[in-house]
């Protein structure tokens, strides 16, 4: 509907030519100009105001003397309203049903200037955050909200930048951050064990006694002596060939530890959830 510039001065509208002299008095086309601008005018008025039987648009503003102060109606489905205005509740973001039309009882304050408020308060790339299951995309659909999982904000500083990601949720060490420790180790004991043998002559005279080794001996030899009556007077011992072996090993075993698993990497949280708004 266009809106006309209002006339204000209607001097013009109500000269009469008897008994005035006026020489260019009010016509009746000056009279039918007046009354369709101020027609148009309250036309253009009563439009936001709540009519009977009217056809409503999505969306649009109804306004009445009859309803609660600083409140008005938006229009949530289309239709025509009813013959007799409806009762206006009092409370803001009531339904109101009037013929097949529904409303809305809204603030009288615009939802243009509700919206740049709270586009003023939460800004792009503004992070909130909510104890509870709240989707800020619900509350603001004309805004952008995504919503950040799963990981910790860290505040930026001389170490870390703006955007910059890092950090798991788990750790496995490796050998070089591993701590200095002990490992036990066991030693199994080797057997040094052997034998000489040998056997003596009881008879006088010069005997020849053989000799053998066994375990650690090895090789063979001979004492040679001169007995009588059972007794050794003097002998000599023959050792060639009659060797020790002492050589030998030692088991050591060296028990394992650890299971090379993750080890939690989180310090003590509580979960809430968080949203960074993006357009």
């Amino acid at each position: 509907m266009e809106v006309p510039k209002f006339i204000k001065g209607v001097a013009k509208y109500f000269t009469y030519a008897s008994g005035s002299g006026e020489t260019t008095p009010t016509t009746q086309a000056d009279l039918q100009e007046l009354m369709k601008n101020n027609n148009t005018i309250l036309e253009c008025l009563v439009d936001g105001l709540w009519q009977p039987e009217k056809e409503m648009k999505l969306n649009q503003i109804v306004r009445s003397p009859n309803m609660p102060a600083n409140t008005i109606a938006k229009v949530t489905a289309t239709g025509t309203t009813g013959t007799t205005e409806p009762e206006w509740p009092e409370t803001v973001d009531t339904t109101v049903s009037d013929g097949n039309v529904s409303y809305i009882m809204k603030s009288q304050v615009t939802d243009i200037a509700a919206k740049a408020i709270i586009d003023l308060t939460y800004k792009v790339s503004q992070i909130v955050e909510y104890a509870s299951n709240v989707n800020p995309n619900d509350l603001y659909p004309w805004q952008t909200w995504e919503q950040i999982k799963d990981v910790f904000t860290l505040a930026s500083g001389d170490k870390y930048s703006i955007g910059q990601t890092g950090g798991v949720s788990t750790v496995t060490l490796t050998v070089a951050q591993i701590p200095e420790h002990i490992h036990i180790a066991s030693v199994q004991n080797a057997s040094l064990t052997g034998r000489i043998n040998g056997s003596a002559n009881s008879s006088n005279g010069y005997n020849n006694n053989p000799l053998s080794g066994s375990g650690v001996f090895s090789g063979s030899g001979a004492i040679n002596g001169y007995g009588e009556g059972g007794e050794w007077n003097n002998g000599t011992a023959t050792w060639a060939g009659l060797n020790f072996g002492g050589t030998h090993n030692h088991d050591i075993s060296i028990e394992t530890t650890g299971g090379g698993e993750a080890h939690n990497n989180m310090p003590p949280y509580l979960v809430t959830i968080k949203w960074k708004r993006t357009a």
